[in-house]
């Protein structure tokens, strides 16, 4: 109820208000990952906001995060950080 949403079980009506508006960040650490081979990689951004920050697991494979006005989707919400697909946001190899 600290960030203003609602448990999805509440036996009352409980208004709230949200907290805030938007959850801003910075990607702290760009890796590439091979997949099946050397020519399939994606280009995955790490960003320092996950569980406990309030960033719902639930987003995992489903949500979405800017990146410099791109859309990159959500790969996987941690515990401690979040993961997302630079692969198609950013075409340019010499983006960093």
């Amino acid at each position: 109820m600290i960030y203003g949403i609602v448990p999805y079980d509440a036996k009352r009506d409980i208004h709230t208000k949200h907290a805030f508006s938007k959850l801003v960040s910075k990607i702290i650490h760009i890796k590439k990952s091979v997949e099946d081979s050397h020519e399939n990689y994606e280009r995955i951004g790490v960003i320092p906001i996950g569980m406990p920050d309030g960033l719902p697991s639930a987003y995992s494979k489903q949500g979405e995060v800017l990146v410099k006005g791109n859309r990159a989707p959500i790969i996987k919400v941690h515990t401690e950080h979040t993961r997302v697909n630079l692969s198609n946001s950013f075409r340019d190899p010499s983006w960093r």
